[in-house]
């Protein structure tokens, strides 16, 4: 499994967070396996997860198409990665939408990383 960052001289703060959280979690990602894709957005930012069973591929800017959304502050997002859960979501500082079965593989992602 790879994480790759499509233009990643541009790309926004959000994203090169994504980019390390997963890469230091790439033995959880290979047995998640996230497909799809899933737009996230925080402080103004946007990226797009796009997941195949190899690579998992950031791209600035939200996908109209996205099979799921997230959205919430930069700091309720990192708990998220810190595999922090429940607080987030149940405080609705975090907001979900779209195919939530989407998001599974990738919550298990961080999750495990706790």
């Amino acid at each position: 499994m790879q994480v790759t960052v499509e233009g990643p001289e541009q790309m926004n703060l959000l994203g090169l967070f994504m980019r390390a959280a997963l890469e230091e979690r790439l033995a959880a990602l290979e047995r998640a396996r996230p497909s799809g894709e899933v737009s996230i957005d925080s402080g103004g930012m946007s990226i797009t997860l796009s997941c195949s069973p190899d690579e998992v591929v950031i791209r600035k800017g939200r996908s109209d198409e996205a099979d799921a959304r997230l959205s919430g502050e930069l700091g309720s997002l990192a708990q998220l990665a810190s595999g922090r859960m429940i607080d987030p979501l149940v405080r609705r500082q975090i907001h979900v939408g779209g195919n939530l079965l989407r998001l599974l593989p990738l919550a298990r992602v961080f999750w495990e990383s706790r």
